[in-house]
């Protein structure tokens, strides 16, 4: 069971839903969260100008219970025929600017999957994004990032996992550094 981080970090009734093909809207999502709890609101964010999706979207629910339960059954689910990301949403930009608890996973098995490598690395702590950077025809490019709610739980995951064999590869962990900081 994933853990809501602190309140003061995140909306706790409030999940972003990413990677999400630009024809699904509200009543799509909504049919697909429904049935977990109470949905106040939902939000496909749009391009300002050609009002096209982004990609992504917010769900706003009545209690973190209810939205902890959908995010633990439809991350990762399939939403009209794409693999979609659920997390709690993070409303602080200097958090996701700094990339703060980021870690950068290469040298991965071009077959592994996004949620398998939430699966793999979620004994070390608890996981607000886990991506596997994927091509056009949908097969990975060998690289991942995680992002863990704290910063000792991605030095552990680097610590532990640096150098591992995982599905005969051996794997390079390291903190992930932003462009701006490179």
């Amino acid at each position: 069971m994933s853990q809501a981080p602190e309140a003061t970090q995140v909306n706790i009734a409030s999940l972003y839903v990413g990677d999400l093909k630009p024809d699904v809207n509200e009543t799509i999502l909504w049919s697909v969260f429904s049935p977990y709890g109470q949905v106040l609101s939902i939000k496909v964010c749009r391009d300002s100008q050609t009002r096209i999706s982004l990609g992504y979207a917010y769900v706003n629910f009545r209690t973190a219970q209810e939205a902890e339960k959908a995010m633990e059954s439809i991350n990762f689910a399939s939403i009209e025929g794409k693999s979609c990301r659920v997390m709690w949403s993070m409303r602080d930009p200097n958090r996701r600017k700094l990339g703060i608890g980021n870690v950068i996973i290469k040298n991965i098995d071009t077959l592994l999957d996004s949620k398998s490598l939430y699966v793999a690395f979620l004994t070390y702590g608890p996981i607000l994004s886990c991506k596997i950077a994927i091509d056009e025809y949908g097969l990975g490019k060998g690289y991942g990032f995680i992002q863990f709610y704290n910063e000792m739980d991605a030095e552990n995951a680097c610590t532990k996992t640096n150098g591992v064999v995982f599905m005969k590869k051996k794997l390079i962990v390291t903190k992930f550094i932003p462009k701006s900081a490179r």
